[in-house]
């Protein structure tokens, strides 16, 4: 058994950017970086942070944007330079991330070099669902493609139970499954009074207002319209809610905040990253919403358990796992601003189980869900294939 491995993660996505996959990806290099040879393929770098130490970076990869073509001559582009890369650099294993079109640049070259093959799933890549419009899979044609080239890897390496079935009818078998739930690392956390005091006078939150925390992006997916007419029918005191992230719905959440005369109780804190003070913000927050219709995981969950605040979350797959029903958090119904109402003014008028709540998460989180956690198994998987090669 090798002690050190040159490990490949490749992403056709910037690096390292800002994100859901993308964070995981960034401290997954982080992480195995303390042990091992770590190089991440990628498109372009990202301004978004610095790039982790320690870290080799290729960015060779390439996002070709030409209309109906665009998609094939950029796997074309990135299965040849790939080939080059892997040739040259020889690592010991590849993890590609995510599934599609991951594994379709990928799969080739590591059969031809005898190079073993994890692909890991973050949710859209696999997830499906018609009744919501939502997923690759949406699209035939990268149905097919998944369904042909899944079965090819070594391991498809999903984020939580909750997308086995995903998996399964993506065309994975169920030898080649295993499931590594996302990480965060504790360490990770930064507060800054500073900050802290800045953003209290742009959001206008007073020292004894109850703040309720949306951080994700505004897309219809995430439901961010469900939690603004739960939190409208709540008509909590001194109560304020703060959306942070972007999307297609912003505008139309904004005009909903005027009609319903809410505009001294709602704030938009835009896209947020912890050097803009997202620690500071979910330390600001009581509790934080995830209205989602569908998740693979959900990262802002581990982030509000790292500093001991509850979580109000759709009773879906992925959060069933991570939130507890009156233990870390309360579950409600998708599509339902009636059940956030109810779980938001019970979270207001009962500040010590809200607070028990908070420390019951942190506890969960530190067990079960930290960056060294998810870096361990990662390299437990890597270590098993190479064994068998």
């Amino acid at each position: 058994m090798k002690d050190e491995l040159k490990i490949c993660l490749l992403m056709p996505k910037m690096f390292p950017r800002i994100g859901g996959f993308e964070n995981v990806v960034y401290d997954l290099s982080r992480g195995l970086s303390c042990h091992h040879k770590v190089q991440v393929v990628f498109t372009t770098i990202s301004s978004d942070r610095p790039l982790p130490p320690g870290v080799e970076v290729f960015p060779v990869l390439k996002e070709i944007k030409i209309r109906y073509i665009g998609f094939l001559l950029s796997l074309i582009y990135n299965s040849i330079f790939f080939f080059f890369y892997a040739w040259q650099e020889r690592p010991d294993i590849v993890n590609v991330h995510p599934v599609f079109p991951g594994v379709m640049i990928t799969w080739c070259s590591c059969k031809l070099l005898k190079i073993p093959l994890v692909a890991t799933s973050h949710g859209g890549d696999i997830q499906f669902t018609s009744q919501e419009d939502y997923g690759t899979r949406k699209n035939p044609l990268a149905n097919w493609i998944l369904k042909k080239t899944l079965p090819l890897v070594d391991r498809h390496v999903i984020i939580s139970k909750a997308m086995y079935p995903f998996a399964r009818s993506a065309g994975s078998q169920a030898s080649q499954i295993e499931i590594i739930p996302n990480g965060v690392d504790p360490d990770s956390v930064n507060l800054d009074p500073g900050r802290k005091k800045i953003l209290e006078s742009e959001l206008n939150i007073k020292r004894d207002d109850f703040v309720v925390l949306y951080l994700g992006r505004l897309i219809d997916l995430k439901r961010p319209q469900d939690l603004l007419k739960g939190f409208y029918q709540a008509n909590l005191d001194n109560a304020k809610l703060v959306f942070a992230g972007s999307g297609d719905k912003e505008s139309e959440l904004k005009k909903m905040v005027h009609d319903l005369s809410l505009e001294d109780k709602v704030s938009f804190a835009g896209f947020i990253t912890p050097e803009t003070g997202k620690w500071d913000l979910i330390n600001l927050s009581h509790v934080l919403v995830v209205p989602s219709l569908s998740e693979g995981f959900n990262l802002t969950v581990l982030e509000a358990y790292a500093l001991s605040k509850p979580v109000i979350g759709t009773s879906i797959g992925a959060l069933q796992e991570i939130i507890t029903p009156g233990i870390s958090g309360l579950l409600v119904d998708r599509r339902s601003p009636e059940d956030i109402k109810e779980a938001l003014i019970y979270m207001y008028e009962n500040p010590q189980n809200r607070e028990k709540m908070g420390l019951a998460g942190q506890e969960l989180f530190l067990a079960n869900y930290t960056r060294d956690k998810m870096v361990h198994k990662y390299q437990k998987l890597y270590q098993s294939l190479i064994t068998k090669k």
